[in-house]
């Protein structure tokens, strides 16, 4: 094992094996890809309840360019960058280490948004004034109604576990 490391015991543990196995240039890179996967993941996470929001109240965003954007559309995003500041809180409160958020928000958001996301998509397929004639058809809504059920049974089984890990300070 690189650097006798069995555990995960922070962020930079894989970055530390790394450099044992391939020298110090790893670090950087690892330092340099896991960045660009969060601003990656970080930004589309933002800017979508921007999007979404100004779709339900039935507003243009106006552009795709930020400066031409609706002043209320970039007022969403704005806040949105401010609360996800306030993740060192979270470490604070809860106890949480990085490595522990990294696994745990993905799992929260599974227990608690996909079931609700999958609901939703559900009705909308099925909208004839958002599809028009391309609703779902009865072999489509069978699976569908299946892949619902699925994401809520998951769901449900996986609920306590993570509220768990999520309150008791981490895995």
């Amino acid at each position: 094992m690189p650097a006798e490391i069995t555990e995960l015991e922070s962020f930079m543990t894989p970055g530390r094996a790394l450099t044992d196995v391939l020298g110090t240039w790893a670090m950087l890179l690892f330092l340099g890809g896991t960045l660009v996967a969060a601003f990656n993941s970080i930004i589309p996470i933002l800017w979508c309840p921007a999007y979404i929001l100004h779709e339900a109240r039935s507003k243009e965003i106006r552009s795709s360019d930020p400066r031409q954007a609706r002043r209320s559309f970039k007022l969403v995003f704005a806040a949105l960058c401010l609360l996800s500041a306030l993740s060192p809180l979270v470490h604070l409160g809860l106890g949480l280490s990085v490595v522990d958020m990294i696994v745990l928000f993905p799992a929260w958001n599974g227990v608690f948004g996909l079931p609700i996301a999958a609901v939703l998509l559900f009705w909308a397929v099925n909208d004839r004034e958002t599809m028009g004639d391309r609703v779902n058809g009865l072999t489509q809504n069978v699976a569908n109604a299946v892949l619902v059920a699925l994401s809520i049974v998951l769901a449900a089984s996986s609920l306590q576990d993570v509220v768990g890990a999520i309150v008791g300070g981490g895995l």
